[in-house]
Parts: structure tokens; C-alpha cells; sequence
């Protein structure tokens, strides 16, 4: 048939050849063909530079579950962002990244914590995936990190990152006022912004946008000129409404320490600091005036509850580790505490219709003991059943999972990061530092280290 095609009507014969093709697979197998398609492009891509990888991986991570929401495509486009991550990170070692401090230091890291999983998995029992899994869950930021760092970028690239950073965030202020005038007022989780469908997508889309504000306040404290300064921190406290119709709680928490941190890197510049305290503290007067949920974070028992059920969660883990010699050392193994990827295994956390679902991941002990106590916590009506509230803790599956190596690992790439930021210029250090704050005290209280949606 293709050869007849091509014969008779050329290239053009051929293409509508491909197109039938498609057409059929599409509707007959539609994984397999954004899968092939997918490898397909990924071939023609190699050609691009990695920060264009990291573009569209982060472009992926926040957009495709809007795109599966309007039907364009199947849940598989969900995790289309692991493979670009791990696109990027060959084209920037085929570069040389290796040769960057930060880069091979990054590159040693993930490598010992590959190395780590692995072991981990051998000294306990589970599925030969959990290892692979939980390894690219946890390392795939650090990857967006390596191959940025690892490739030397342009002035005019540098920008188009920090609009794309910018562009995120706002892409959620007109969805989330839509969902918010719309299912909103009935149940605030469904204002999720473009993360429509995610179990925590009204979370996402707070986190999203208050990472949104703490760049675009850096950039108004930075500006020089008045017109400038005011449009930035304006255009920033838009965002605040996000988390607020979304009741986002939990991000607000977290970030008001970043801003804090934020603040104090323009100690230096106090003449632009009191000119902007009184837009920011009227902004966080009318959220709190506009919305009682939020005073639950200032509220020292309901802080001691939560306390208590975070420590609860981690003593079981303690207990655990303490059983065997290598625990502690070691950990759990991968997926085995509570870790995303040992929440997978959970019928009532998963999505059945995601493609996740066919993997066929089990439940461990662990897991299923710290999400009862959740339950029972949820039962009592003690904590109005928040996640922030239970014993689920990126920290505390670092911990579970690969032990204090793990942990270990994790904390060194994260201060090397830290370190590192003090070459970039003034406001970049200062939005970048708040951001990792912000990000390492949600860590405390949910799995948000492991959501590829937000860490991207």
C-alpha cells in the first residue's frame, strides 16, 4: 500500500498514507500513539538546546492535565515531563556539563542516590520499579537544575525562562476567578487552574502563583524607578488571590516566611522596603478580613495538633527503621514509607483511570499504618481532614524510604544549590533562595517535594 502510494502520487501519496495511519491509531490505540509519536519527536529534538527541553518540560508538568481536561489527549501526557527532564540532561552532558562545579557536583549526587535506591530496594522487598520511581520523582528538579547550570546560556534565554517562569502563574489568575465564580464557591478544591483533575490541584495552583508573586515582588523591590516598582508588586499581589479562592492554606503558611526572607535581602534598599510594606500589608489585611480559613494558621492548637500528628507519623517511621540493622542507614526501601511512590499503591490516593494504575504498585505496612492514623485523625474531625495534618511528609519519606544517607544526599544538593546562588545577580538570588524556602517548609507538611508540578 505505501509502496503503491509513493509510486503513484509521491511524497504526497505517502503523507496521506502516514495521515490515515495516524488517524486510525489515534482512535484504536491512542496510548501507543503519543507514545510513538513522542519518540518520534524525541528524535527530532536532539538538535535543541537544553534549555529548550527544560521549557517544554516545565510546559508539560503545568499544562497537560489541562489538555487531557479538554480531550487533545490521553492521562499518559501527564509524565510526558519525565522524559524531556531526562532529554535535557543528555543534551547538557553531550555539552560537557560535567565539567561545570555544579553540574558534576549534582551529577555525583543523583548518581550516589541512584546507587542508594538501589540498595535500599535489595535490603527490602517491593515491586523492581519503586527503586527507578522514586530515584526520577525525587532527583528530576535537581535534573532541570543540572541542565541548566551544566549548559551556558545566552542573556536572551535567560529571559525567555524567567518569562515562562512568570507567564505560569499568571495563566492561573483568569482560570481560577472563571472556576471560582463558577464550581468554586461550591467546593473551593475545584479551583485548580490549568492542574484540573490532580488530587491536590487547587493546591498546585496556589503554590504555582505565590512562586509567581515572590518573583515579580523581588522585581518590584529591585526596579528603580517608581512606575516600574509599583506595576511589579501590583501585578504580584493579583496572584495572592489564587490561593486564596483555592484555600490553599498550607502555601500561604509557607509563604509567608519566604517573604520575609525575601525582604530581608533588601535590607540594604530600606527606602524602597517602606514604600512597599504598606501595599503588602494591606494585601494580607484583606485576605485575612475576606477570608477566616486563613487565621487556622496562626492559631497556636491548631499548630500543636498538627505538631503532633507530623511527630506521630515520623515516630512510626523511627520504629520502623529501628527494627533492622540497616535501616536507619538504608531506610525502609523505595516506596515503602511515604513517599509518592508508596502512596501510588493506595486505591482510594490513586486516580484509576491514570496510567499509574497499571503498574500495579503495593501497599506497604508503613504506608498503610501513618495513612489510617490519618484517617482516624479525619474520623475525630480534629483537623477538618487537611493533608497538612496527617503524618504524609516529603522529609519524612526521605527518611523512610532511603534512610539518613538519603536524607543526607538530598540536604547536600540542596545546600550546594544555595551556595551556588550567591553568583547570581541581587533579585534572582533573593526570588530564587525565598522559592527554596518556600518549597523545603512545604516539604513539612505534604509530599510537595515529589510534585513535579509545583518543583518543576
Amino acid at each position: 500500500m505505501v509502496a503503491v502510494a509513493v509510486k503513484r502520487f509521491g511524497p504526497g501519496g505517502l503523507a496521506v498514507v502516514a495521515g490515515l495511519l495516524i488517524g486510525w491509531t489515534i482512535v484504536n490505540a491512542p496510548v501507543l500513539t503519543w507514545i510513538v509519536l513522542g519518540g518520534g519527536a524525541g528524535l527530532l529534538m536532539v538538535q535543541l538546546p537544553a534549555y529548550t527541553w527544560v521549557g517544554l518540560a516545565v510546559l508539560s508538568a503545568t499544562l497537560s492535565r489541562l489538555v487531557v481536561a479538554v480531550g487533545i489527549a490521553p492521562p499518559i501526557i501527564n509524565f510526558v515531563h519525565f522524559p524531556l527532564t531526562l532529554g535535557a540532561v543528555f543534551i547538557a552532558s553531550a555539552g560537557g556539563a560535567q565539567r561545570r562545579t555544579v553540574a558534576r557536583s549534582i551529577a555525583i549526587s543523583a548518581t550516589a542516590l541512584l546507587i542508594l535506591s538501589l540498595l535500599s530496594w535489595m535490603f527490602s522487598d517491593g515491586e523492581p520499579l519503586r527503586p527507578i520511581l522514586n530515584w526520577l520523582v525525587f532527583i528530576e528538579p535537581f535534573f532541570i537544575i543540572y541542565a541548566l547550570t551544566g549548559s551556558p546560556l545566552k542573556a536572551n534565554q535567560r529571559a525567555r525562562l524567567w518569562v515562562l517562569a512568570l507567564i505560569i502563574p499568571f495563566l492561573q489568575l483568569p482560570l481560577c476567578t472563571w472556576q471560582k465564580l463558577t464550581v468554586g464557591s461550591i467546593d473551593p478544591d475545584l479551583v485548580q487552574g490549568t492542574f484540573i483533575g490532580l488530587g491536590a490541584g487547587h493546591h498546585v495552583a496556589g503554590g504555582v502563583a505565590l512562586l509567581g508573586l515572590l518573583i515579580c515582588t523581588a522585581r518590584g523591590l529591585s526596579a528603580t524607578a517608581l512606575t516600574q516598582r509599583l506595576v511589579w508588586l501590583i501585578a504580584g499581589t493579583l496572584l495572592f488571590a489564587i490561593p486564596v479562592f483555592a484555600d490553599a492554606k498550607q502555601n500561604i503558611a509557607a509563604f509567608l516566611p519566604a517573604l520575609g526572607l525575601l525582604l530581608l535581602a533588601f535590607h540594604a534598599r530600606w527606602a524602597t522596603l517602606i514604600a512597599a510594606m504598606p501595599l503588602i500589608a494591606l494585601t494580607l489585611f484583606i485576605a485575612f478580613m475576606s477570608y477566616d480559613a486563613l487565621y487556622s494558621i496562626t492559631s497556636s492548637s491548631s499548630m500543636q495538633q498538627g505538631f503532633q500528628a507530623k511527630t506521630r507519623g515520623l515516630r512510626i517511621v523511627a520504629d520502623r527503621l529501628s527494627e533492622t540493622p540497616v535501616g536507619w542507614p538504608f531506610g525502609l526501601g523505595p516506596g515503602n514509607s511515604v513517599s509518592r511512590v508508596a502512596l501510588m499503591g493506595m486505591e482510594r490516593y490513586l486516580n484509576a483511570g491514570s496510567p499509574v494504575a497499571i503498574l500495579g504498585l503495593g501497599l506497604a505496612p508503613t504506608t498503610q499504618q501513618i495513612w489510617q492514623m490519618g484517617a482516624e485523625v479525619n474520623e475525630s474531625g480534629m483537623f477538618s481532614g487537611s493533608s497538612v495534618w496527617t503524618g504524609i511528609s516529603s522529609w519524612t519519606a526521605l527518611l523512610g524510604d532511603l534512610g539518613l544517607i538519603g536524607i543526607g544526599l538530598y540536604l547536600r544538593m540542596s545546600w550546594m544549590l544555595w551556595r551556588h546562588l550567591k553568583m547570581t545577580q541581587h533579585w534572582q538570588m533573593a526570588a530564587a533562595k525565598s522559592v527554596l524556602l518556600m518549597t523545603s517548609l512545604l516539604g513539612i507538611f505534604y509530599s510537595w517535594l515529589e510534585e513535579p508540578t509545583f518543583t518543576l
